[in-house]
């Protein structure tokens, strides 16, 4: 469905875009899918007028629809260097982006959004643009997560895609995705969030640490529409663990001694952070292993020492934390992974003689010595 969906998209974009007497034989060859002859074509035609920018246009579309999307790129450029609101540059620069392997769908949403504000509201491209802006958002945010703004606008886009098309089962599809993102999204005090296709993949993408990401939800719309229920049934908390969305069966399977930190919000406040999924509250756990992921990832920015000594978050087995002149020995991930930028002075390393001779510890090869503004 969606690859003929682009075919016609791309197709309506042709005539739109490309009629005339230059371009009826290369358009011709492209309706054709003879997209190598058509690009033959429109090059011929640029020998005889090299700034005709609707050939350059054109141009571009073959080469799109043959998976030259570098190349296509290039030319794109060049239209929108001499004409910056050029629609059909835009809207094929967008395509483009769209379909290459290795798509950036930042890149793809800024294309279209240049393009809705030049594009007529009546046009047969216009929903087209909604469906696939509305799909580039949903991309990023479940590749690298959206912000509160973005989240808005990709609903919007796909309202107006729902309001326009017929009930097809995509269209089903892309109804229920945003009844499921209206109910889920966190408020606007969470700056990114991301949403995943399981809890697996959640689980996978916060041992990965992302920068920037506040909150990663696990979409599985069977068991999820289910646990909204359950949880609406006997007015539970939302529970997060490691900033991944669980059930509360799922929060019970941890045993305390992996427990860094946790932290109750009660019903307002957990509205402010993540809607209304916490109008019963909301319970945020951070383990262990997260925390110690967490100051490692902050550490090894700090010094290159560190780095050498800690190769991996799990490797500080060797060594003993002192923060602020206290030795840490138990249950001081939480405290560690508080640290950053706002806190953070100095860190520094200290060998095992210095360690014994300082804090009396035989036992541990090196000192990681961490100074903050504020004592932990």
């Amino acid at each position: 469905m969606k690859a003929l969906f682009l075919l016609l998209t791309l197709i309506s974009a042709q005539l739109s875009f490309g009629q005339g007497s230059y371009f009826e034989k290369g358009n011709a060859l492209l309706q054709k899918g003879k997209n190598k002859r058509a690009q033959k074509k429109f090059e011929k035609g640029l020998l005889q007028e090299p700034q005709n920018l609707r050939f350059k246009n054109q141009l571009a579309l073959s080469l799109i629809n043959q998976g030259k999307n570098e190349e296509a790129e290039k030319i794109i450029q060049e239209v929108l260097k001499t004409d910056s609101l050029n629609i059909a540059a835009l809207w094929y620069g967008g395509i483009n982006s769209f379909k290459a392997k290795n798509g950036d769908f930042r890149k793809t949403i800024d294309y279209f959004e240049r393009t809705n504000n030049l594009m007529d509201k009546s046009s047969g491209q216009y929903l087209s643009l909604n469906y696939l802006l509305g799909t580039s958002y949903r991309n990023l945010l479940y590749s690298e997560g959206i912000s509160f703004t973005e989240t808005e606008r990709m609903l919007e886009a796909y309202k107006i895609y729902t309001g326009l098309q017929l009930h097809s089962e995509e269209d089903n599809e892309i109804t229920n995705f945003i009844k499921y993102v209206e109910a889920n999204r966190p408020a606007n005090k969470v700056k990114k969030w991301l949403l995943t296709n399981s809890k697996e993949n959640a689980i996978e993408l916060k041992e990965k640490q992302l920068e920037g990401i506040d909150l990663i939800v696990p979409f599985d719309s069977i068991a999820e529409k289910s646990n909204i229920h359950e949880q609406e049934q006997a007015q539970e908390p939302a529970f997060f663990v490691d900033y991944v969305k669980l059930t509360r069966t799922e929060i019970q399977q941890i045993q305390p001694d992996e427990i860094a930190k946790l932290i109750i919000y009660k019903d307002t406040e957990a509205i402010k952070l993540i809607g209304e999924q916490g109008k019963y509250g909301a319970v945020f756990v951070e383990t262990k292993k997260f925390t110690r992921n967490k100051y490692w990832n902050y550490f090894k920015t700090k010094s290159s020492e560190y780095l050498r000594i800690v190769p991996t978050p799990e490797s500080d087995s060797f060594v003993v934390y002192i923060l602020n002149g206290k030795v840490q020995t138990i249950d001081f991930e939480g405290a560690l992974a508080k640290i950053d930028d706002t806190n953070f002075i100095e860190l520094s390393v200290i060998d095992q003689q210095t360690l014994n001779k300082q804090y009396g510890i035989k036992d541990k090869e090196y000192g990681i010595i961490v100074k903050t503004k504020n004592e932990n």
